[in-house]
Parts: structure tokens; C-alpha cells; sequence
């Protein structure tokens, strides 16, 4: 906020954050801090803006239980419909109250909210769901099996699909609007635009969607089929259904990677066969008779420098016994490195659990005495059922790797082993 002689006025420094449409984000509500709004059409150009002060939307969000709806007067022209919800930070006197319960604080750690993983593939969000009702994959077609999380199901489009088919999806998110500006004017090389022709239908018989994977409801008019293809969608869906009209996307995908294979094996045949030829060395022709590759020649009569790597002349028999004296004191040396890894190797029949830390969504903290020893460690224990099942493999192998790379810092734990149990 600046003073003028008009009074006071409010100039932004610089864009602080372009937060995504439809989400939560900290804001830190100072004197002056406002919301740039801005519409642009198809071809990225400016319609129309506005600018909120965000202390009095606060405000009026407070006012009304956390939540409010206002209309704003867009400039030039127009006018856009606002909901926004407002969450309190916690108080600095509830975080001392915290704090002051133990001295790790670990029951702040329980209830905890995990985050889930996606999978981002053709701007889809692909995370692992459980599918309350009988539901098929829109990639396959074929019914999606198990008892939890049993697939993937996209949080734009709520398209449903199996795990093992996450690399078979050839279509882009239709709910998504990450590229489409750049999408109004990418020109792909492969691309498939057919649009389905959709319209009412009676089924007689239980029908499942094809592309959310549940069942059409209803006594009459319960969904949509195409007259070209034959696919059932609900009403809701029609808008979020890719226009591949006719084009399996199984088969198409198994198609592309086999080209894909091929090019791939036909560049390293290329590859190779240029590497085998190598580098061509310019010099005098040698007769073959010359050419004594087996011959043991002494080193102080020929007067030449051996070259480096690999040698067609058979070694002096000195240089045989002080290699072979290397080797063996070589392999000594990995025989004791080999002895002393297997020392450090530990199970957990090497620990003796006292009791239980903490527990959160995470995992389980128990306090852990080394048998023969008088070190004391606390041991995180992960469920490798919970681990597969909510797709954490990968998190759990960057935190372990790490906490491993941060041997020797101040500020995070140090990993004494890690091992698992069946």
C-alpha cells in the first residue's frame, strides 16, 4: 500500500503465486495483499479482470460461518460468481499447549491425512480407489478385481481403469485444464479426434458404463449409447468421454509399443554396428609376417611403451608374480570388506522392542535396545500390505534413501539399518 494524494493505493510488486482453480492455498492476509482475477478466451488473450482485497473477504467470510458467495464486477464488462471458504491458522498459544504434552510431541501425529499418490499420464490424476460397486475398466472393458483399493480412477474425468492399465491410456483428460491453451494450437504427430454420437437409450438390461466403469441406473432412459461404436456412458459422463470413437484403446496401445520396440532394437542394432566398427588409426601397413601376438618379448630389449588397455603380448613372468601377489592382496581385502558387510547385516531378532512410541497413518515407532550393546534406537515399522495397497513403494524407498544420504545432519535422522521381516 502506498500514500498518494489521492489517498491510498495498493501496487503489487510482482505475481506471488498462480494458484490452481478449485483448490486451497495460504495466503497470509497482510495490509494490501489482493487477488488478481483474470478471464482470457480461447486464445489466451485478456477479456476482462478484477482485483478483491483479500482482508475483506476474510472478513466477510467470517462473517458468514467460513464460507461466502459474492458476484464481482468484472472490467471492462461482465461479472463472475465467487465461493470462497476461509481456515484458521493455529494460534501460537495452542502450538506452545502442544508442545508442552511430551517432549517429542508425537500425539500431534495421530490422525494425520496421507496425502495419496497420483499418477499423472495424459494429464489424467490417476490415484488408487475403492470402487464401492462393481465397476469395469474403460480401457479393457474387462471388471476391475480386489478387495481395497482394487484400481485407479482419475479425480477430473472419474475415469476408471486397472492398475496393470495405467500404461495402455492413449486419450488426454478431458477434465483437465492444465494445457489447453497449449493444446488449442499443439499440433501432435499422432492424434485421434473421432467424437462419439450419443443419444438416449432404454436399456432392458443391466448396463455398465464405459467410462467410469458403474452401472446406469434407472427404469428408463438410463444413459447414452453411440450409434457408431456401441458405447454406454451415463448422462454425467458424455462431456468427460475422449473422442476415440471405434479405437480400442488396448489394442492401439499394445500396437505403439511395438513400434515403439522396434525403432527402439533397430536404433541399437545401428548403434551398434557403428560402435564395432571404431575409430579408424591412420598409419604405416604392417606385414603379417611381423605380427607376433603370441611371442614373450622382454621389456628392456624392446624398449617400447606397453599402451594401455588390453595387451595381445604375453606378460614377463616378474610382472605375472607381482600381479598375481595384487590379486591376492586384493582379494584378501574383499574377503574382510565382504566379512565385515555381513557383520553389520542385522534382523530384528538383533532388537529388543520395549515399547510402542508413537503411531500415526504412516506407521508404527517402537524404542529398540541392540542386544549385547547398550545403544538404544527407535524403529519405524511399515505394513508392506498397506505400503502396496496405498502405492508407496517408491515414497518409502526415497525416504529411506534420504535419511541414508543424511548421515551426518543436525536436523534429520540418522539410519542406523534398515531390513524386513516376511
Amino acid at each position: 500500500s502506498l500514500s498518494t494524494e489521492n489517498g491510498q493505493v495498493y501496487v503489487q510488486k510482482k505475481p506471488t503465486m498462480y494458484p490452481p482453480w478449485n483448490s486451497t492455498f495460504d495466503a497470509h492476509i497482510n495490509n494490501g495483499r489482493v487477488m488478481h482475477i483474470v478471464v482470457k478466451d480461447k486464445s489466451a488473450e485478456m477479456v476482462s479482470e478484477t482485483t478483491v482485497e483479500l482482508k475483506v473477504l476474510a472478513e466477510r467470510c467470517k462473517k458468514s460461518n467460513g464460507k461466502t458467495e459474492i458476484w464481482l464486477e468484472l472490467k471492462p464488462q461482465g461479472r463472475m460468481l465467487m465461493n470462497a471458504r476461509y481456515f484458521l491458522e493455529i494460534n501460537a498459544k495452542d502450538l506452545a499447549d502442544c508442545e508442552t504434552e511430551g517432549f517429542f510431541s508425537l500425539h500431534q501425529r495421530r490422525g494425520a491425512i496421507k496425502q495419496a499418490k497420483i499418477h499423472n499420464v495424459k494429464c489424467h490424476e490417476f490415484t488408487a480407489t475403492f470402487f464401492p460397486q462393481p465397476t469395469f475398466c474403460s480401457v479393457c472393458h474387462e471388471f476391475v478385481w480386489g478387495l481395497n483399493k482394487q484400481g485407479y480412477q482419475c479425480r477430473q474425468c472419474n475415469a476408471a481403469i486397472h492398475k496393470k492399465c495405467i500404461d495402455k491410456v492413449i486419450a488426454k483428460c478431458t477434465g483437465s485444464a492444465v494445457n489447453s491453451r497449449e493444446t488449442m494450437f499443439h499440433k501432435e504427430r499422432f492424434k485421434i479426434d473421432m467424437p462419439h454420437r450419443f443419444k438416449v437409450y432404454n436399456y432392458k438390461s443391466p448396463t455398465f458404463c464405459e467410462h467410469c466403469g458403474t452401472l446406469l441406473w434407472g427404469l428408463a432412459r438410463q444413459g447414452l449409447k453411440c450409434d457408431a461404436c456401441g458405447m454406454n456412458v451415463h448422462h454425467k459422463c458424455q462431456t468427460k468421454v475422449a473422442n476415440l470413437c471405434g479405437v480400442n484403446q488396448k489394442l492401439m496401445a499394445e500396437a505403439l509399443a511395438m513400434i515403439e520396440s522396434t525403432q527402439q532394437a533397430r536404433c541399437q542394432r545401428d548403434s551398434e554396428q557403428i560402435s564395432r566398427d571404431g575409430p579408424l588409426e591412420i598409419g604405416f601397413p604392417v606385414p603379417v609376417k611381423d605380427v607376433t601376438p603370441l611371442q614373450a618379448l622382454p621389456a628392456s630389449t624392446t624398449g617400447k611403451k606397453e599402451p594401455q588397455g588390453i595387451s595381445w603380448e604375453t606378460p614377463v613372468e616378474g610382472t605375472v608374480k607381482g600381479e598375481s601377489l595384487i590379486e591376492s592382496d586384493l582379494g584378501e581385502q574383499s574377503q574382510e570388506q565382504q566379512e565385515h558387510q555381513v557383520q553389520l547385516k542385522l534382523t530384528i531378532e538383533d532388537f529388543v522392542l520395549h515399547k510402542m512410541l508413537g503411531k500415526g497413518s504412516f506407521g508404527k515407532v517402537f524404542l529398540a535396545e541392540l542386544k549385547s550393546t547398550d545403544q538404544y534406537f527407535a524403529v519405524k515399522a511399515l505394513k508392506k500390505d498397506v505400503v502396496l495397497m496405498d502405492d508407496d513403494v517408491e515414497c518409502t524407498m526415497v525416504e529411506k534413501r534420504v535419511l541414508s544420504l543424511a548421515w551426518e545432519h543436525p536436523f534429520l535422522t540418522h539410519v542406523f539399518c534398515t531390513f524386513q521381516t516376511k
